[in-house]
């Protein structure tokens, strides 16, 4: 059964959001998953247009005026065309089943709920504009805190996906859901080699590491290169992470989100897609056991 079964991604006519779902459709499996688009219109414009509100434009970018009911809904309107469009002609690209859900409400809370259903949520990092609050961009650290499924996070412009790339520390929670992702993730990709950053203050350290990974089993069929990094860049996600240097990252949810403190700068320096693991329900799955002869190096 495929790890990626249904996928639901941030839509907001950005580029940034298209990215995510870029990324998304490379991830799932033709015939084995679908998309489901999701746009959401702020219902906090549509009230400050009946109540004739001004809307804010930053210093510099010109003069203020009211909002009017038919501007907001012909804005919403346009939006929602045209991520339909891009949807399903970038679904059509990928042959995924896709679909577009409209929803009113924030962001956020639109996204958590349609999680329910979900493997996967993903939405990008950044917005193209700072003066909408529904923009995506403001929605990652909400999700990050609450979701209760793996999430992706993309920044605007994606170097590649030849590579993946896992960070694993033991005894962490969700480090075997991370393997679980990186594993799908190198099928999809068509990528064998998955780079581990193992993070060792000393040798034994990191020979703690390696054999912790050994014991979980990871699929044989893909051959998993350790790399030692330091503890302190551990501490600085950001930093651990660019050794990645391109192609998608996956780490456990749990990396961010037990300082979520440091969430925005890290979000901020990273360059690459980054899928945050949560464990899945594997209830109905069946994995084999594999043995770890011969996969290490």
């Amino acid at each position: 059964m495929s790890l990626l079964r249904h996928a639901v991604v941030g839509l907001d006519g950005s580029r940034t959001s298209e990215s995510a779902l870029t990324v998304t459709l490379h991830l799932v499996q033709p015939g084995l998953g679908r998309v489901t688009g999701c746009y959401v219109e702020d219902a906090s414009l549509r009230r400050a247009a009946r109540l004739g509100s001004t809307r804010a434009v930053p210093a510099g970018r010109g003069t203020a005026v009211p909002l009017s009911t038919r501007h907001v809904e012909r804005s919403f309107q346009d939006t929602t065309d045209y991520v339909r469009w891009r949807l399903n002609e970038l679904a059509h690209t990928y042959s995924v089943d896709a679909e577009l859900q409209s929803v009113e409400g924030r962001a956020a809370s639109a996204l958590l709920e349609a999680e329910r259903t979900a493997d996967l949520v993903a939405v990008g990092m950044q917005g193209t504009t700072n003066d909408h609050r529904y923009r995506l961009g403001h929605t990652p650290l909400a999700l990050i805190r609450e979701a209760k499924c793996s999430l992706l996070m993309s920044p605007r412009h994606v170097p590649g996906l030849n590579h993946v790339t896992v960070y694993f520390s033991e005894g962490s929670d969700g480090a075997a859901a991370a393997l679980q992702w990186a594993t799908y993730a190198s099928y999809a990709l068509h990528v064998r080699r998955v780079r581990v950053l193992l993070p060792a203050a000393d040798d034994a350290a990191y020979a703690r590491q390696r054999e912790s990974l050994r014991q979980l089993r990871p699929a044989a069929d893909v051959l998993w290169q350790p790399v030692r990094c330091t503890p302190l860049a551990a501490q600085r996600p950001g930093t651990a992470l660019h050794r990645a240097l391109d192609g998608l990252v996956v780490a456990p949810l749990s990396f961010v989100r037990d300082d979520v403190a440091s969430v925005r700068a890290f979000l901020h320096e990273l360059q690459q897609p980054l899928l945050l693991a949560r464990q899945p329900d594997v209830s109905s799955q069946q994995r084999p056991q594999i043995g770890m002869s011969a996969v290490m190096q």
